[in-house]
Order: structure tokens, then C-alpha cells, then sequence
């Protein structure tokens, strides 16, 4: 399956009746289920040769990966959810549909249906991933955006997409702003902010069960919060999004249950970013943070927060390691 080709779009049914879309990408088991925020653009509307969707199978490495839609967006029936429970039986009817234990990565308000499925059915998913979560949605910035009102719904999505997806090649942003509407209709979206706005996971937090990685990205300064009402949970930090979260999921909850690809690791399973990968490559040529800098038109201070990051990952101890792993492992 070519970067441009995507999974047929199949279809499963919530207890309560409502049709539910999802695309499972094929590869090892137990699947990555993606858990969005209620309300975002549909990842199964994203462009199929899009900088969102190239991401993904970086992000599954060989592993099974689930993309769905919420109800009421996107190819999901059009019937939107009253409340977190029944966002919930999205989520359950998927991974009923799937027959095994996934693995599940919600982010921002994705976290909360997420939690309050897993609390609901701890038997059914491995493990549970927060990236950027917080406990009550006001702590988000994205909850921001709830209040105060907006008269021109175009104009606040084109402005939420500003602030959300800053890193879209222009053409996609574009293609985002005209999209993003469509697929998840004004009624729609006000209705899942005001969800989220009375979701509140306090007493929700402490009867999960399942092995929790919380993730707390520069828009969640409460994650701490949320990984110590869970029990058992780890809490890391990232600046570097999804890749560097699935990092820490190899590290943390991957190699508890000996499925960890981390010792394995190789450029091209998506372990490093493409600007890391320039950087480990002039560095394997000898070139001083300065001289990478100049290069490829960055700061300094950049370069060594890159440098930092390769070696993290990689588990090396220094740059001649980092040269010696680039000759032995590039494209």
C-alpha cells in the first residue's frame, strides 16, 4: 500500500444504532486506534497524499493503525452525540469491530471519551495514551476558542487551523479550511466544544485500570495532573508531536509487553524526523553545529536540540555513535 493509496473506508455499528466510519491500515497486531478531538477536521477527510496522512505510517512502524470518524462528521452517519458516553460507543463500536486489544493515542479532547471508554471497559484495550490531555477542557487553549462567541464559522475554523496546524504546506491548508465545514457541519461542532466544555475527568482518572503513557506537549501545562489522578501512569514530555510520542510509547509501555521495535530502529521506520535525518547526516560528515546551521538555514540552538533529540532516541552516548549509526543505518 503506496503513501497515496488509502484502506477501503468500512463501517460498524453503535449499540446505539448509529453507523460509524474507520480505515484500518494493515500491519502486525495489536492496532493503534487514533483517538481525535470530537469536532476537529476527520483524519478519513484528510487529502490521501497529504502531509497529515504521510505521517501515519510513520507513526505505526509495521503495526495495524485505525483512523475513524466521530458521529455526525465526515463519512460517519450524520447523528451527533448528546453526551461522552454515547462518543464512547464510537469508540467501542471500533474496537469491537476490530476483535482484539488495541492500543489506544488520544489527544487533547480525544482524551476524554478515550477515558471514559476505558474506564467503562478496561478488558478491552492494552493500553491507553494521553498526548496533550488536561481534565477539564478549559485548561486546553483550544478551549479558548468555546468562548465569547463567533459570527462567521469559516472565518473561526480558518483561525483554529492557524493555531493547530501551523506546519500544513500551504496547498493543504487550503484544502483544510474549504473542507473542514463540510465535514463537520456548524450545529455539529458547537454541539461537541459544549461537550467538552462540561467534561470534567476528576473522578474518571483514578478508576483506570489499563497501562497509561501521558504525554504532556506544550499545550497541556496540566498533564501532571492527569498522570497522577491515574494509577501506575507514566508521565513524559515532548515538544516533537506524535513520532516522539510513539517513542516514548516503545520505551515505556511497548517493552512491558516485549513488543517494543525501539533496539530495531532504522531511519526509514519513521523514528527520526526528515530534519533529524539531515542533521544526523551532516553530523556523520563531520559538520559543527555552526556549519549544519548554515546548512540547512536554522539556529544553532535548533541544531542542538536536534542533536539532543537523535541521541535520545537513539539511545547513542555522543556524536561519533551518532555517525557510525547513520553509516550503518541510511537510506
Amino acid at each position: 500500500m503506496t503513501e497515496r493509496t488509502l484502506p477501503p473506508v468500512r463501517y460498524t455499528r453503535t449499540t446505539d444504532g448509529v453507523s460509524i466510519a474507520y480505515m484500518v491500515w494493515p500491519g502486525d497486531s495489536p492496532a493503534f486506534i487514533q483517538v481525535p478531538t470530537p469536532g476537529m477536521a476527520p483524519y478519513l477527510a484528510a487529502k490521501p497524499d497529504g502531509w497529515v496522512m504521510k505521517g501515519f505510517p510513520r507513526f505505526a512502524r509495521g503495526r495495524s493503525q485505525v483512523l475513524f470518524d466521530w458521529r455526525g462528521t465526515g463519512q460517519s452517519e450524520r447523528r451527533p452525540a448528546s453526551s461522552m458516553e454515547e462518543l464512547a460507543l464510537d469508540l467501542e463500536a471500533v474496537v469491537g469491530a476490530l476483535g482484539e486489544a488495541p492500543d489506544l493515542f488520544a489527544t487533547q479532547g480525544g482524551c476524554f471519551p478515550a477515558c471514559t471508554f476505558v474506564a467503562q471497559h478496561p478488558e478491552a484495550c492494552r493500553s491507553l495514551t494521553l498526548v496533550s490531555p488536561m481534565i477539564r477542557w478549559s485548561e486546553s487553549p483550544l478551549g479558548t476558542f468555546t468562548r465569547g462567541g463567533y459570527h462567521d464559522y469559516e472565518v473561526y475554523l480558518y483561525s483554529l487551523a492557524r493555531t493547530f496546524f501551523p506546519s500544513l504546506p500551504e496547498d493543504e491548508f487550503d484544502w483544510l479550511v474549504r473542507t473542514w465545514p463540510r465535514e463537520v457541519p456548524e450545529p455539529v461542532h458547537r454541539s461537541y466544544m459544549a461537550l467538552l466544555d462540561a467534561a470534567d475527568l476528576t473522578s474518571t482518572l483514578p478508576t483506570i485500570e489499563v497501562p497509561a503513557l501521558v504525554v504532556r506537549g506544550m499545550r497541556a501545562p496540566t498533564a501532571s495532573k492527569v498522570a497522577a489522578l491515574i494509577p501506575r501512569s507514566v508521565l513524559t514530555e515532548r515538544d516533537d508531536g506524535m513520532l516522539g510520542a510513539r517513542a516514548d510509547w516503545d520505551e515505556h509501555l511497548g517493552s512491558k509487553f516485549g513488543d517494543s521495535r525501539k533496539p530495531a530502529a532504522t531511519v526509514r521506520n519513521g523514528l527520526l524526523t526528515e530534519q533529524e535525518q539531515r542533521v544526523l547526516a551532516l553530523v556523520a560528515n563531520g559538520r559543527t553545529n555552526a556549519q549544519i546551521a548554515e546548512a540547512l538555514t536554522i539556529a544553532e540552538s535548533t541544531v542542538a536540540r536536534h542533536v539532543h533529540n537523535i541521541l535520545t532516541k537513539l539511545d547513542l552516548s555522543n556524536r561519533v555513535a551518532a555517525a557510525a549509526w547513520w553509516l550503518a543505518h541510511r537510506p
